[in-house]
């Protein structure tokens, strides 16, 4: 987990992808409107396919913003 100044908390892999795209984007002289949310989907992967993993039950995540 990565906590910035402002308050705000996130998931390392997530905070990095993101520095990715902001990054990569301001290279191509391009601007990036970052989300406020993030869905976070689980799965595995296997040889043959991607398996995603069941949500626990009374769990609301909010789509993309």
């Amino acid at each position: 987990m990565v906590k910035c100044p402002c308050g705000r908390v996130t998931q390392s892999d997530i905070n990095a992808a993101l520095n990715i795209l902001v990054r990569g984007a301001s290279a191509l002289g391009l601007a990036v409107k970052l989300p406020e949310r993030v869905k976070v989907l689980s799965f595995v992967p296997t040889p043959d396919r991607v398996i995603e993993q069941k949500r626990k039950k009374g769990r609301s995540d909010s789509p993309v913003v």
